[in-house]
């Protein structure tokens, strides 16, 4: 899954600054990809996706995207991985800071949340500040056919 690429033909809706809106028709094989985090659904059937335009494709136009399975995996990591850590870890901590506390539980329970929420403040807060890294997304590979 790390060295593999991911490939999907989408159609290009809007350019901007070398980054691409690429509208994907949904198809049946979407709800078993790993690449679901990166997809954002947008009516019915179609899939918007941000992508690299770094060959040029101009809004109309049949393209492949691509991404690396890696990416794929750190950002699945980065969203639920992480966070689900963080929040065992909090209930852990908070259950063995007050243990023999009647509400211990209680207190495991809010610590774990508190730091699971803390996380993805910061997370949320880091990806804004690095709005223009162009990193993980897709890339435009192809361009199939004009509109």
């Amino acid at each position: 899954m790390f060295r593999e690429e991911l490939h999907e033909e989408g159609i290009v809706r809007s350019v901007h600054e070398g980054i691409t809106i690429v509208t994907v028709v949904k198809s049946d094989e979407c709800h078993s990809c790993g690449a679901q985090s990166i997809c954002k659904p947008d009516s019915g059937k179609e899939k918007t996706i941000a992508v690299v335009n770094d060959i040029g494709a101009k809004p109309g136009e049949r393209v492949t995207i691509s991404i690396q399975g890696g990416i794929v995996i750190q950002a699945s990591f980065a969203l639920y991985g992480m966070p689900l850590l963080l929040l065992v870890a909090g209930i852990w901590l908070g259950v063995t800071l007050f243990s023999g506390h009647q509400l211990q539980d209680v207190f495991g329970f809010l610590f774990g949340t508190a730091l699971m929420g803390l996380y993805y403040l910061i997370y949320y807060q880091s990806q804004k500040s690095r709005k223009g890294n162009k990193v993980q997304l897709p890339v435009i590979t192809a361009i199939k056919s004009a509109g």
